[in-house]
């Protein structure tokens, strides 16, 4: 996979850039764009835009709009299916440019961009490109979180959570503890997802990394509360799901010290107790 090496002086806009390296706005996107026929030209243009990024510093409130020309070229490039390093460094720009622009997160979902991110976390030989498309999933649920759950993200990053490093599987249950947070206060009734995501959240409470486990504590602590205001009768999915038991293990292996769990997940893991017990669960 490409490795991104050089580098730029910080610059705060691409006409800084410009001076500094020679740089060609229109060349570059035309470059851009021929990486569907000529790969070679797309990955240096791509590797290019990426270093003008990584140095980019916005000045002031008012948004730059010279890379608004790049997201539609950006979101067809991350479809093509015949070189990974396109799609990697695609999935890289997209993610530099909703980090440093972030009003360009709205355009990119208004091109259609989080349906093909949620399909290359399963491009499973090219770790590396699904890996960069959560990252770059991460940059746009900062502004859109009901954007991304509406294109299925929620269940495309569990699906494909143990693929991951667990770096990047933190970062992927933080994006879905977003979308939770932002879906379940404006949504109503509870959105399916959140219940046909139960059983995957339970099984993450296994997991050894204390981090992760504490923020899928607090997705079903969200998504209980709220079942249990607004929708009761789906309370006997998570007892179904065996969720009961796998948080009286989690409290009984704190209890024991045998996990080095923060105090966090032991409080909020306790929540469960007023909105279970006693329950029809049997317990």
């Amino acid at each position: 996979m490409i490795n991104l090496t050089g580098g730029l002086c910080c610059a705060s806009s691409p006409r800084d850039v410009q001076q500094q390296d020679g740089y060609d706005h229109r060349q570059h996107g035309k470059n851009i764009s021929s990486a569907q026929t000529e790969p070679s030209d797309g990955v240096d243009a791509l590797t290019k835009l990426c270093r003008i990024l990584s140095c980019y510093n916005r000045n002031g409130s008012t948004r730059d709009t010279s890379f608004d020309s790049f997201p539609p070229k950006l979101v067809k490039l991350l479809k093509h299916d015949t070189d990974p390093d396109v799609i990697l460094l695609s999935a890289r720009v997209i993610t530099y440019l909703c980090e440093k622009i972030p009003e360009l997160a709205g355009l990119f979902v208004s091109l259609d961009a989080l349906p093909v991110l949620c399909q290359r976390l399963h491009t499973f030989e090219y770790q590396e490109v699904a890996e960069q498309c959560i990252q770059a999933l991460e940059e746009i649920s900062l502004q859109q979180p009901i954007a991304c759950l509406k294109a299925g993200a929620t269940m495309s990053i569990l699906n494909s959570i143990d693929f991951f490093s667990t770096k990047i599987q933190r970062v992927a249950v933080s994006i879905v503890e977003r979308i939770y947070l932002e879906t379940l206060h404006f949504e109503s009734p509870v959105p399916l997802v959140c219940v046909e995501a139960i059983p995957i959240l339970c099984n993450l409470l296994q997991y050894e990394d204390p981090q992760l486990v504490e923020k899928v504590v607090s997705c079903l602590i969200m998504t209980v509360k709220y079942c249990a205001a607004k929708s009761p009768e789906i309370l006997d999915e998570f007892c179904a799901d065996g969720l009961i038991e796998k948080v009286i293990h989690l409290l009984s292996l704190t209890n024991q010290s045998q996990r080095a769990l923060s105090p966090l997940i032991y409080t909020v893991s306790k929540k469960f107790d007023s909105l279970f017990f006693p329950s029809s669960c049997g317990f």
